[in-house]
């Protein structure tokens, strides 16, 4: 996903692998500026999860398509247990966010 900052009040990220354009707008730039930093960290968390799980699987099938670094889409089955919880947490702040706009 890639993250702009396209005004001072308003911000829009792209899933290329669903097609899709997300944008926020919101009424002071502090508020963007927390959201984005709230959303680097959660995609950094979610890259270095995916980067440490793989790093943990010693065997790779040869049927799996390897992770390229713009896919880290989280599939909850692999990961850590307190990984998955905290980025479950996180993802739920988000939405709260998104709610109350």
């Amino acid at each position: 996903m890639s993250f702009t900052k396209t005004s001072q009040k308003f911000c829009q990220w792209v899933d290329s692998r669903a097609n899709h354009v997300y944008g926020l707008g919101f009424s002071n730039e502090s508020d963007l500026t927390r959201f984005m930093e709230k959303f680097i960290e959660v995609k950094d968390a979610t890259r270095q999860a995916l980067k440490q799980n793989e790093h943990r699987s010693s065997s790779v099938d040869a049927r799996q398509t390897p992770r390229s670094e713009g896919d880290w889409s989280i599939h909850s089955g692999g990961l850590d247990p307190l990984i998955h919880s905290q980025l479950k947490q996180e993802n739920a702040h988000l939405k709260l966010a998104l709610a109350q706009r």
